[in-house]
């Protein structure tokens, strides 16, 4: 039976399902389904079925199937290179901020042939404490020292969490975007999964400093940095939270193409040998490539 990945990518979303309580101090607000969408689950398969019908009836099976939906995925999008589990990192530099915050300017290997330079911020006489990574086009943004009204992570800080700003800087700025696996000629995993990786391995690095408490790392990202932080959370399950600000939340594709939704690009899904097909919706002259038109 053939599947289009846009139609299964709801099971990517609930592979965050099941992983260590976060780190919230306090419960949410109740938040009520609004009547119009009270058991409406659209036309999509339900997660809770395997893949021959059965269904997930106790935690157990739904660990089963969430590795179901993990090996679908990891086929489709490239397997992983082995986890940087005990990172080597290097400090670059040393700030203090106001409020007591430290800045340290950390680099250190994301993957097995790049490293990256990121910000971390350490509140006064921290021990044990939640950390948070943020993600996004590059690291100054999240820390305040670029832009505004993202600040994420010096927000979080000044909050009492350790975090970890990182951004794909180098690739940004060549208009390449993303993370590449060996290389950009010839990637083996599709960029979008490899900036998962990328945040797994930064989860090593946040986890073994003594100011933080490993069961309690989260991570957040916008836009760009929202399809990273939820493909991070969603094929890397040591992630405690998960929280994605306006990331394109479904694939479209055919008849449903949305302007707003670029899973396609070849920086995200669609990575296809240079030179790129030319940016923007796909059409029938302007073909998309990779894993996101694919079916199984």
């Amino acid at each position: 039976m053939q599947r289009k990945l846009s139609l299964t990518f709801s099971l990517l979303l609930v592979l965050v399902a099941g992983n260590s309580p976060g780190f919230a101090q306090k419960e949410p607000s109740p938040y009520q389904v609004p009547e119009e969408f009270k058991e409406d689950y659209g036309k999509y398969r339900s997660p809770l079925l395997f893949d021959e019908g059965s269904e997930v009836k106790t935690p157990k099976d739904w660990q089963r199937r969430r590795q179901q939906i993990l090996t679908y995925w990891t086929h489709h999008l490239g397997e992983w290179p082995p986890l940087i589990t005990e990172p080597n990192v290097e400090t670059l530099s040393t700030t203090q901020r106001d409020g007591g915050i430290q800045q340290l300017t950390l680099r250190f290997h994301w993957t097995p042939v790049e490293k990256t330079t990121g910000y971390l911020l350490i509140p006064e006489g921290a021990r044990n404490r939640p950390a948070v990574l943020t993600v996004y086009y590059e690291p100054e943004t999240a820390v305040g020292l670029k832009g505004e009204n993202r600040d994420f992570a010096w927000q979080l800080a000044q909050r009492g969490f350790v975090t970890l700003s990182v951004g794909s800087s180098e690739t940004t700025a060549a208009r390449t975007y993303a993370t590449y696996f060996p290389h950009l000629e010839h990637a083996t995993v599709q960029p979008l999964s490899m900036l998962g990786y990328a945040a797994a391995n930064c989860w090593h690095v946040l986890a073994q400093r003594p100011e933080v408490d490993a069961k309690r790392i989260g991570i957040v990202g916008h836009s760009y940095g929202g399809k990273w932080s939820m493909f991070a959370g969603a094929l890397f399950d040591k992630f405690a939270a998960v929280a994605t600000s306006d990331p394109g939340i479904m694939f479209s594709y055919g008849d449903t193409i949305r302007p707003s939704i670029n899973y396609w690009e070849p920086w995200y899904l669609g990575w296809h040998p240079r030179p790129w097909r030319k940016r923007g919706l796909p059409t029938d002259e302007n073909p998309v490539h990779g894993a996101y038109p694919q079916n199984t």
